[in-house]
């Protein structure tokens, strides 16, 4: 074979080759325009999951949703088309028309008369044609540069984020409960290895389980929290009165304080009454509690708690301050019932003269090895409970409201340390819930 034979058939195999392409896309467009309605579907279905970012089965879904439209479409024909092949050459008849009349309304009216067969088959193939294209893009056998699927996924997590903001700012869209006792917790951006749906949705009972949410600085942390909150005493106040549970509590601490926690705890008030919380306690600005109702050696615990004592050598100091407290607590003449009654006994006479009726003689040994540090212990828990002021001198408790709203750490003056493991009033449920600075 010569030089000039091998580059003929080259070039014809060449131009063979293009021609089969060119004769393929001519036949897919020839497909197209014939079946317009559908392929209008199809357009609208792949632009609008590639604009939103959605899955290719939330298109498959939007299909079996119209397959009812279909039915009912099927049975009027069925029932006016006295014979089969006129009923089954009904769509083509309407197909026809809109040749007949190329106008705007003639097309407009032939959409409508096929819409029920050409809405759920234009999703089909939409659905088909986004997750083929998903595919080859993310493996690599499309795209002009190697970074093509980096880019892809890239763009399609910022419309995924976009249309799942959407869907939580649209009201209504995404409710408080949804169906067997789930939370949703807002749009959902990307499913792997889980079965894809528009909202993600926790359990409710997870919600007593500890619990992290991170974000960046104005990602939605708090509005997810104040959502979870509000679902969490829905679902426990529907059991309750469904008798599958007692009336739930919700204990929130804020201990980030800070000049917008009085507008959160605002939010919060509003969105748990909205939710058929009977009353919403906000601590310390309109509810106070009795810490000293509390059993003593519960008091005890807690007041130890209430304090940083540090670790490594200030372990000696922490044993004395919580032998301290356990004296002047569970003194035989019965507890403190305020702030100063509990400040006046972290005195080594006041002790001493408590103890000191021939009966507890161990008792009186501890108060005499701690009367040097007396002092200093008095003056810390002095300035704590100066910081609170009356807020913790009653009266109430917990069982005055359906959700408390703790204020820690705040501008005004509050415990930086909290923590006291106590369990929830009885007959009533618990779920505590900690807001952080982030």
């Amino acid at each position: 074979m010569s030089v000039l034979s091998w580059v003929r058939l080259t070039v014809c195999l060449w131009l063979l080759r293009k021609a089969v392409k060119v004769v393929k896309w001519l036949l897919i467009f020839a497909v197209a325009v014939a079946a317009w309605p559908v392929t209008v579907v199809a357009c609208a279905g792949y632009a609008a999951a590639l604009l939103c970012g959605w899955p290719s089965v939330r298109l498959r879904r939007a299909a079996a949703g119209a397959l009812p439209m279909t039915a009912v479409w099927v049975l009027l024909e069925a029932r006016r088309q006295h014979q089969w092949r006129a009923f089954a050459l009904a769509p083509v008849r309407d197909w026809q028309g809109s040749w007949g009349q190329p106008t705007g309304p003639g097309m407009a009216r032939t959409f409508l008369l096929l819409a029920p067969l050409a809405v759920p088959a234009g999703l089909v193939l939409a659905a088909g044609l986004w997750a083929w294209w998903n595919y080859a893009v993310t493996s690599g056998i499309r795209g002009w540069l190697a970074s093509a699927p980096v880019t892809f996924d890239a763009r399609q997590w910022r419309r995924q984020v976009r249309t799942a903001k959407g869907r939580i700012a649209a009201p209504g869209a995404v409710p408080l409960m949804a169906s067997g006792g789930r939370i949703p917790a807002g749009g959902t951006i990307r499913s792997i290895g889980h079965r894809w749906r528009p909202v993600f949705a926790v359990p409710y009972p997870a919600c007593t389980r500890h619990m992290v949410v991170v974000g960046a600085t104005g990602s939605g942390k708090t509005n997810l929290m104040m959502r979870l909150w509000a679902g969490w005493f829905t679902a426990a106040a529907d059991a309750a009165a469904a008798g599958r549970g007692r009336p739930p509590l919700l204990i929130v601490l804020d201990c980030k304080g800070g000049g917008d926690a009085r507008v959160k705890a605002g939010r919060t008030w509003r969105l748990l009454h909205g939710a058929g919380a009977r009353r919403v306690a906000i601590w310390p600005d309109e509810a106070r509690l009795s810490l000293w109702d509390l059993p003593p050696a519960d008091l005890a615990v807690l007041l130890f708690q209430m304090i940083e004592s540090g670790d490594g050598a200030a372990a000696y100091y922490a044993d004395i301050m919580q032998a301290v407290l356990t004296l002047a607590v569970t003194a035989p003449c019965g507890p403190p019932a305020r702030a100063a009654d509990f400040l006046a006994r972290l005195d080594s006479r006041w002790l001493a003269s408590a103890w000191d009726d021939g009966l507890h003689p161990g008792e009186v040994q501890r108060i005499r090895g701690a009367a040097r540090h007396l002092p200093d212990i008095q003056l810390r828990f002095a300035t704590l409970l100066g910081r609170l002021g009356q807020a913790l001198d009653g009266p109430g408790n917990l069982r005055d409201a359906d959700a408390w709203y703790f204020i820690l750490g705040a501008p005004r003056g509050a415990v930086h340390s909290c923590g006291d493991g106590r369990a929830p009033p009885p007959g009533r449920r618990s779920g505590l819930v900690k807001l952080e600075a982030a």
